[in-house]
């Protein structure tokens, strides 16, 4: 990975909004890390990167891609994506449709009791962990993240709540339906039933269109999953 196949999408409003921040308080009142935290903050939402014959968005990257990629530590990393987030908020659809996309990826654990298991994610972006901690702390509920802080588990009624305060009672109700498919399957069939209901909810709530509270987002998670509505 290299910085040579580096490309910016738009490079008209990445100088224009970094002419625009870096002068806002006059020449020269920026920090050197105040500059770094405005760099990634456009990189994020304008770069992509070549690789193996494909292009993607900086944004998708894991923390250690990026780490390699600028030449710095993934502590590092982090922190400047975190705190470019804070200073410069992304768009009002940036936590449900990156919590959706988590979640299509996402695996299902099995409780040893034989229980209803909890859904597990692996969520680097320290922003979006926070904002859907946030959520459920607002509603006297939590996510686990005892033995790690970017392993999150959560239960499948905290999961449903938290889709029917991002997307609406219509994605919640939906998405419990599809649930409980897994629910009354066979235990040996749900490793593998798991990702086909999760991708054919996703579908479902995209070919909505309209009727569909946030059908855009499901569209451009399908999008990024390589799956045609």
């Amino acid at each position: 990975m290299d910085t040579k196949n580096l490309t910016i999408g738009d490079k008209h409003a990445f100088a224009d909004k970094f002419l625009e921040r870096y002068f806002e308080n006059g020449l020269g009142s920026m920090t050197k890390r105040e500059v770094d935290i405005l760099v990634i903050s456009l990189l994020m939402e304008h770069g992509t990167i070549e690789q193996n014959g494909a292009t993607e968005e900086l944004n998708l990257l894991g923390n250690n891609d990026l780490s390699i990629l600028f030449q710095l530590s993934e502590t590092r990393v982090k922190g400047l994506r975190y705190e470019a987030m804070l200073k410069y908020p992304p768009d009002e659809n940036y936590v449900p449709r990156e919590f959706m996309y988590l979640l299509a990826k996402s695996q299902f654990e099995f409780e040893k009791s034989g229980g209803a298991g909890k859904i597990c994610f692996v969520m680097e972006d320290k922003y979006l962990r926070q904002a859907i901690q946030g959520l459920l702390k607002k509603e006297g509920m939590f996510a686990d993240t005892t033995f790690n802080s970017e392993i999150v588990r959560i239960s499948p009624s905290f999961l449903i709540e938290v889709i029917r305060m991002l997307l609406g009672q219509e994605a919640a109700d939906e998405f419990a339906d599809g649930f409980q498919q897994l629910i009354e399957s066979e235990e040996e069939e749900k490793e593998e039933l798991w990702p086909e209901i999760v991708r054919g909810f996703l579908k479902k709530m995209a070919e909505a269109g309209g009727a569909a509270t946030g059908s855009a987002i499901f569209g451009i998670i399908l999008g990024r999953l390589g799956i045609t509505v």
